[in-house]
């Protein structure tokens, strides 16, 4: 099912043509996953670093978050892609002579640190879904998905406020993960997304 599922979300970025960018938890990956991971790239999608373990750097001092992403970075060196993404669990990036000293690592093996604007909390819905019954899902879900896209739009109206307060482009990063939820929803948030006029582009096009 979890192949199936994420196979699923990759002929959907496919067939929307939305370049999405995956960031991979490097101790996470499970027997055979491997083999997604190429197929997510061999679709035309990147793959970046997530860290090793998925530890907040807020709860680690600089020098262990430094080893966790050097252990991320050579385990996952054979299918990331370039240019080099980062992004930090939590979107925790520390503080003070911490958050310099990580920034300083980063740069030093060329990763560029991809930020949030859009945060979708699609694993609060995703919790939801797990708990409607599984034969009441097909009735149920749709509900359920139309609630979580609603929510989508208003945290992107929200970045769209805040980039006009602040004089900026419009050019939002949308966080999402591979579960079941996104499995079922994601043509529909690309679909939202164009529809509205958003063109979806590769995050390297947002981040340099």
């Amino acid at each position: 099912r979890k192949h199936d599922r994420f196979m699923q979300i990759v002929q959907t970025l496919v067939d929307h043509q939305a370049p999405a960018t995956g960031f991979i938890i490097a101790g996470s990956i499970e027997k055979g996953q491997w083999e997604l991971l190429e197929e997510f790239r061999k679709a035309g999608l990147s793959l970046g670093n997530h860290t090793y373990t998925h530890r907040s750097l807020n709860s680690m001092s600089a020098a262990n978050y430094i080893e966790d992403v050097a252990r991320a970075d050579k385990k996952l060196s054979p299918v990331m892609t370039e240019p080099k993404f980062f992004r930090y669990p939590y979107l925790a990036e520390g503080t003070g002579e911490k958050r310099q000293a990580v920034h300083n690592f980063l740069a030093s093996l060329h990763y560029l640190i991809a930020p949030v604007t859009i945060d979708s909390k699609d694993y609060q819905f995703n919790e939801q879904l797990y708990h409607i019954p599984y034969r009441e899902r097909p009735a149920r879900s749709p509900g359920l998905i139309k609630r979580y896209l609603a929510y989508i739009w208003s945290q992107t109206l929200r970045a769209e406020q805040r980039d006009a307060a602040e004089n900026k482009p419009v050019k939002e990063i949308l966080l999402l993960h591979a579960n079941l939820l996104n499995s079922q929803a994601l043509g529909d948030i690309l679909e939202m997304y164009q529809q509205n006029g958003y063109k979806i582009v590769p995050l390297s096009a947002i981040v340099q």
